[in-house]
């Protein structure tokens, strides 16, 4: 038992409670239904037509119905092919594509959906509710450019550990759609923007890669991004940089787009920091901008904890959000938040403490699992070696499972990227 009568079996269930209670508080529907309220519907003159793309577009598109439902003329959404579709919406169009990785249903998808953006006039409004996962949903490639060519770019640079700002920017080049250009299309209707930020630091642009959002993407740094992450021999990166697309609109052209994020990783941090506060342990707070790969993070959260431990003691809690990035070297099922959790739970496990890594949108990498929470204790029975095993060939899941660790929920409907919460004992 802890000082404060928390064992670790106890706290893993805490942690678990406070990410289930934070998905339903925070919940897409309900944040977008406060937030269209301020939309000045009755200034509205002409057509009003709901593009969505992202995990959370069809639970935001809710909330919006729920407040100006009457007011729209037409919809569509674009949500992952694994994501339940909903009904007694006729004025919607749900379409689906893939993802993490674009194929050609994303492209036509993002076709049918353009062609109700096209040929609006000044008086009509359009609302875009863009969330994670967009990038890949929503992409017709540059001239000259092909979705299986965009397809391994997007694969490529994840396995080799690419973090989101670096591979955006290279979506951008590659796609007719991204970076802004999607205005083009959309002028000269007036545009409200309503975002949910799956980005450390909430970067608009970024975000979907940013359709509406403006963009500056120099051509040197996609190549050296591109030398980074795209090995030489894996593709013809020069042919690449020759058909890019690199005409992004200028900040003029966003004049008539008002933007707004509306939930973010930050409010899932400041919500389980105040869930564990109730129990009455104090809360160390490491942030919402957190990346880095999974070695570096899990390294920079043990450092963290140790340090607040010696100076304060314990027991405490810490909570955390962000993004960790992995390096694949293996060929097994698993993913970052996983990941993360076993290397930390290596780190730390001769000291009492738990910790839980997991996906807001209720997926991890390639595994049917939103990541794992693991205490010292859970471990104790496991070797280092086996472990490290399974680190190694990015085989977690198996491992997670085998122990009892998982924490599974299936496409949440959100996603504002990852949380980081643990407690430390005595």
């Amino acid at each position: 038992m802890t000082g404060t009568g928390i064992d670790l079996k106890e706290a893993t269930q805490i942690l678990k409670n406070s990410f289930l209670s934070s998905l339903e508080f925070l919940a897409p529907e309900k944040i977008m239904e406060r937030s269209a309220r301020s939309l000045p519907v009755n200034q509205m003159q002409g057509k009003v037509v709901v593009f969505g793309v992202g995990k959370a577009s069809l639970s935001m598109y809710s909330g919006l119905r729920k407040s100006i439902g009457d007011r729209i003329s037409d919809a569509v959404i674009i949500t992952p092919k694994n994501q339940e579709k909903i009904g007694g919406y006729t004025e919607l169009t749900q379409l689906q594509a893939s993802h993490p990785v674009p194929d050609l249903t994303s492209v036509e998808s993002s076709r049918i959906a353009i062609q109700k953006l096209k040929n609006l006039g000044k008086n009509d409004t359009v609302i875009l509710l863009i969330s994670g996962g967009a990038s890949s949903l929503f992409e017709i490639p540059a001239e000259g450019i092909t979705i299986d060519e965009v397809a391994f770019v997007t694969k490529t640079m994840m396995d080799n550990g690419s973090d989101i700002f670096s591979l955006n920017k290279v979506r951008k080049a590659l796609s007719s759609v991204k970076g802004g250009k999607l205005i083009r299309t959309i002028v000269p209707a007036i545009v409200y923007m309503y975002i949910i930020s799956d980005v450390p630091g909430d970067v608009e642009e970024t975000i979907g890669s940013g359709p509406v959002s403006y963009s500056s993407v120099d051509r040197n740094e996609i190549k050296t991004i591109m030398e980074r992450y795209l090995p030489s021999g894996t593709i013809n990166n020069q042919s690449l940089l020759d058909n890019m697309n690199f005409d992004f609109p200028s900040r003029p052209e966003f004049k008539d787009v008002t933007s707004k994020v509306i939930l973010r990783n930050s409010d899932f941090v400041d919500y389980i920091s105040g869930f564990l506060e109730r129990t009455g342990t104090r809360v160390l707070k490491l942030g919402s901008g957190l990346t880095g790969d999974t070695v570096s993070l899990s390294g920079f959260i043990s450092e963290s904890i140790t340090k607040f431990r010696d100076t304060f003691g314990s027991p405490f809690w810490f909570v955390g959000g962000g993004e960790s990035t992995v390096k694949l070297s293996g060929n097994g099922v698993g993913g970052r938040n996983q990941e993360l959790a076993l290397r930390f739970a290596l780190q730390q496990r001769e000291f009492p403490a738990a910790f839980m890594a997991v996906g807001t949108d209720g997926t991890d990498g390639n595994s049917d699992l939103a990541g794992a929470v693991i205490s010292s204790n859970d471990i104790a029975g496991a070797t280092a070696s086996e472990i490290t095993m399974a680190l190694n060939n990015n085989d977690t899941s198996p491992f997670i499972k085998k122990y009892g660790l998982a924490i599974k929920t299936g496409p949440t409907g959100n996603n504002v990227s990852d949380i980081f919460a643990g407690f430390v004992g005595n």
